[in-house]
């Protein structure tokens, strides 16, 4: 017994040692508010007994030191639907809550489908991202700022950002886009690097969880468009073949008519090879058409089956939303 007590009094002194060390570090300065919040982590981190599936996460996303100690105080779970929904109060069919960050603690929704792989390890790197920028002071998220907002006016995902975080308030912003540039973007400003470092011993690495499971949906987003313009260049030609057809049937049918209307005439035709050269090209023009007329047939098969591959790719795609969506009736 003596000799666990030692133990664990050993542990506490060596982990806060190196609390203190990383704080000096962040800060540059140990103020009281930092030095409670230090000591509520250390308590947390050493009251929490993560599992398999925690350490597993931390493991992959290649937490440093720092980095682990500030999970593992968040005291971060993997949950399935119910108590998920619950924790993260996450009820919206039409919003897909990865995880949360709320009353201190990490909640990862529990998706457990091999063709979103990664998903779980960018949510916890995400939301772990909300947990150290509220610990963070006020004058260094004051030296944060510019460089997140530049980062994230020069990314690529800007505009699709732009339009999901347009509701946002300024420190909301700043939050979100805090966690999202360090597991959604690589080419990141020097002073972003850094600070991710602390937390991440590859932020590269972090990201490329992210782009993992997005890569089932970008490849449906390329299929669908590419079936979006394949069904309207098939339409397009459709059309034109119809009105073609229409034309030149309705002319074949007047010329018929005369031609017919001729042969009933004595004398009309001056000879019986100027008859037979004009019927010859009333049949080659009937000929043309059935010609004409399968084209049109096959442009059918051909759209019907774009139209069926594109149906298959949109319910593909919410099957795959279903799998993220913790309230999916799809999933019930």
């Amino acid at each position: 017994m003596a000799a666990d007590k030692m133990k664990k009094s050993s542990k506490i002194v060596l982990v806060f040692a190196l609390i203190i060390l990383a704080a000096g570090l962040v800060t540059g300065g140990i103020f009281a508010k930092q030095l409670e919040t230090l000591a509520t982590d250390l308590l947390s981190n050493l009251r929490y007994s993560g599992s398999a599936e925690i350490s597993t996460i931390a493991e992959k996303i290649g937490l440093t030191g720092y980095g682990r100690f500030v999970f593992g105080a968040t005291n971060p779970v993997v949950e399935d639907r119910d108590s998920f929904n619950a924790h993260c109060n996450s009820y919206d069919e039409d919003t897909s809550t990865l995880g949360c960050f709320g009353g201190g603690r990490i909640y990862v929704y529990n998706i457990a489908a091999s063709e979103l792989a990664g998903i779980k390890e960018s949510t916890a790197a995400h939301e772990l991202m909300h947990a150290v920028w509220s610990r963070l002071p006020s004058g260094e998220k004051d030296q944060l700022k510019t460089a997140i907002l530049d980062a994230y006016n020069n990314s690529d995902a800007h505009e699709s950002l732009k339009k999901e975080l347009k509701n946002y308030g300024e420190d909301e912003l700043l939050d979100e886009l805090h966690s999202r540039l360090a597991t959604e973007v690589k080419k990141l400003p020097e002073e972003l690097e850094k600070h991710y470092a602390k937390y991440f011993e590859d932020q590269d690495k972090v990201v490329d969880f992210y782009n993992n499971y997005r890569e089932p949906f970008e490849k449906l987003d390329a299929e669908f468009q590419e079936l979006s313009d394949a069904l309207e260049d098939v339409k397009t030609e459709f059309d034109e073949k119809q009105s073609e057809y229409i034309k030149r049937s309705e002319a074949l049918s007047r010329e018929i008519a005369e031609f017919n209307a001729c042969a009933d005439t004595l004398g009309c035709f001056s000879s019986q090879s100027t008859f037979n050269s004009r019927r010859n090209e009333l049949v080659a023009e009937s000929s043309a058409l059935d010609v004409l007329y399968e084209e049109l047939s096959k442009l059918v098969d051909e759209y019907n089956a774009k139209v069926e591959a594109y149906n298959n790719s949109i319910l593909r795609g919410e099957e795959l939303d279903s799998m993220m969506n913790s309230n999916s009736k799809i999933n019930l």
